[in-house]
This record gives C-alpha cells, sequence and structure tokens, in this order.
C-alpha cells in the first residue's frame, strides 16, 4: 500500500478502516504524501511484509522463477492450477539458472492450462541433479505440456512401479514400469504380462519375435525416457508383425528427434496411412518406419518403383532397338 501525493482518502476513513486492523499483510509506503501524521496506524501490531506463497492455489499467468537460491518450489505446497501467459513469446512455466534448485516439489499441482494453443514449460540450467518425481512428471503429459528446455531426470526410487529385470521374472498385472523393457525372441509366451500397464519409465524394446500385433500394450498410455539418447520403443526384425496398433497411447516422450521406431518389421503393411494413423492421437510423438518418417514412406515406395520401372523400360527399348537394327540389315 502506498500513499502518495495523490491520495486522497479523508484521514477519519483512514483511521476508521485501521481501527480494525491488528494485522496488516504486505508493505506500507508514504512517498510525497499530504498526511500530517500517520496516527491512523496506531492500532496496527505488525506488519508482515513477506507474502504467504503457501496459500496460493491458482495462478493466472507466468510462472517464473529465475537466478535464485531456492532448492526447491515447494513455498508453492498448495498451488494447483496455473493458467499461463497469454503472450505467445513467454514460456508458461520458465523455470532456469536457480543453480540449487534439485526438486520441482509443487505436490499438488494438477492443471496447467493454455491462454494460448500450447502450454510451454522450460526446465534449464538449474542443479544438475534437478529432478521429477513420477507423479510430477505425469501432470505435465496429462496436461499435453510442450518444453522449450527439460534439463532434468526422474527422481530414483520415487516410484511403486515395477522393476524390470527380463520378461520371465516380471510380475504381471503391473500398471507401472520402471526401466528398459527388452522382449526377444522366445520371451512371446510372457507378453501378456504388459496387457495392463499404463507407464513405462525408461524404454521399451520388441525384438526378434514372432508376434502379430501390439495387443499386448493395448493398456499403454505413456512411455517416458529422460535419461537416456535411444528412441523410446522400438521394434526390430519382428518379420510377422501384421498391425501396429496401440489403441489407448498418448504420448511417448524424450529428448530424442523421433520417438517410435520400426526397423525391418512387418511385410509391408506400414505404410504412410498406418504411420499416421499410429501418430494422430499422440501428443508430440514421432514415429518413423525403417528410417523414413510417415509422410514420405509412400513417396519413397513409389521413386523406388518409378526408378525400377523405368529401368526394365529402357534396357528392353534398347535390346528391341538392336534385335530391329540386326534384322534390318
Amino acid at each position: 500500500m502506498l500513499f502518495n501525493q495523490y491520495s486522497d482518502i479523508p484521514v477519519f476513513e483512514l483511521q476508521s478502516y485501521f481501527a480494525k486492523v491488528s494485522v496488516f499483510k504486505g508493505s506500507i509506503g508514504f512517498e510525497q504524501s499530504k498526511y500530517a501524521s500517520i496516527e491512523f496506524l496506531a492500532g496496527l501490531k505488525s506488519i508482515e511484509c513477506e507474502p504467504s506463497f503457501g496459500d496460493i492455489e491458482n495462478i493466472s499467468a507466468e510462472l517464473s522463477v529465475v537466478e535464485t537460491d531456492f532448492e526447491s518450489l515447494s513455498f508453492l505446497k498448495n498451488l494447483k492450477t496455473i493458467r499461463g501467459s497469454a503472450y505467445t513469446d513467454l514460456y508458461d512455466i520458465d523455470i532456469r539458472k536457480n543453480w540449487n534448485l534439485t526438486r520441482f516439489g509443487i505436490p499438488l499441482l494438477r492443471n496447467l492450462i493454455p491462454r494460448k494453443p500450447i502450454f510451454r514449460a522450460n526446465f534449464e540450467a538449474n542443479h544438475d541433479d534437478f529432478c521429477f518425481t513420477s507423479d510430477e512428471f505425469k501432470v505435465f503429459l496429462e496436461n499435453k505440456v510442450v518444453f522449450g528446455n527439460l534439463n532434468a531426470k526422474l527422481c530414483e526410487n520415487d516410484t511403486s512401479a515395477c522393476v524390470f529385470k527380463n520378461m520371465k521374472d516380471l510380475k504381471s498385472n503391473c500398471s507401472e514400469i520402471q526401466g528398459n523393457i527388452s522382449i526377444n525372441s522366445g520371451d512371446d509366451v510372457y507378453i501378456e504380462k504388459l496387457k495392463s500397464v499404463r507407464f513405462v519409465w525408461g524404454s521399451l524394446t520388441v525384438q526378434d519375435t514372432n508376434i502379430t500385433d501390439l495387443s499386448f500394450l493395448e493398456s499403454l498410455e505413456y512411455a517416458v525416457s529422460l535419461n537416456s539418447s535411444i528412441i523410446p520403443i522400438r521394434l526390430i526384425s519382428n518379420k510377422m508383425l501384421e498391425s501396429a496398433k496401440l489403441p489407448n497411447l498418448k504420448r511417448v516422450f524424450s529428448q530424442t528427434q523421433y520417438q517410435i521406431s520400426f526397423e525391418n518389421s512387418g511385410n509391408g503393411f506400414l505404410n504412410s496411412a498406418a504411420c499416421l494413423d499410429l501418430m494422430q492421437n499422440t501428443t508430440d510423438t514421432v514415429v518413423i518406419v525403417d528410417g523414413k518418417q510417415c509422410e514420405v514412406i509412400d513417396r519413397t515406395k513409389d521413386q523406388e518403383g518409378n526408378n525400377y520401372g523405368f529401368g526394365k523400360f529402357s534396357m528392353a527399348n534398347f535390346l528391341w532397338i538392336i534385335f530391329f537394327i540386326m534384322f534390318a540389315e
């Protein structure tokens, strides 16, 4: 509260107001004011200048924390909703250059509501050990947040997810799995164990199997790999594959260029349409087939076919011309 040369509230009104106030939260300043005294503040017992961030439940602006000494953002312990910035050039959450920041620490945050087409977040140049718990990162996944930078990892030992060692020893009916899942030749008999999996915290590789479809992953919604440079979901040399549908998949998140890769799998059913069908219901998830993005698969096949056809046609014409010349003589 600032009293300056433009303040014209009568003293008797101020006396009446402050007579009911014993604790004032905020600051009171006087700058070139016309008041002869400040006796109307005589009833105040304390002024609490520091804001109580712990009471904040909603923020309708960008959340920016830059160049502080905070170790976590737990002072926002009751924050539930962020309605982001309306300005297109600003991140809705911008957390950077906080050299001591190792934890996110906002446990009740659930709603990230964009005021522009997408909600954008940036976590950059904080402490090297800065990490999210799996529950914290789920909020970003479920709210379809797109990241500018994400210098972060998943916190260790913070989840109740099943830990993957091998398919044989994996428990059945896990809804979340932590680790790099590897399904190889001979593991086909165990794949039904994955029927209930919704979250994979790590990667999933299916290689050299006889599977014909991905129905064993029918419940999969999210796969997240923050700490690796490999593509999170890879299907390699599964020659019998006839369908790549993942009906409940919402997002595969990684910091790699591509998120799902098919290599030498299937019998040619993975054309541009099938590839795009896999991507259409996901957020920020890019699929490649034998190193090609969806849009160019059919184009590449057509070009290969045209080149091959042109080669045959040219050779046939050449032989016909030679034959004609020989008999013409």
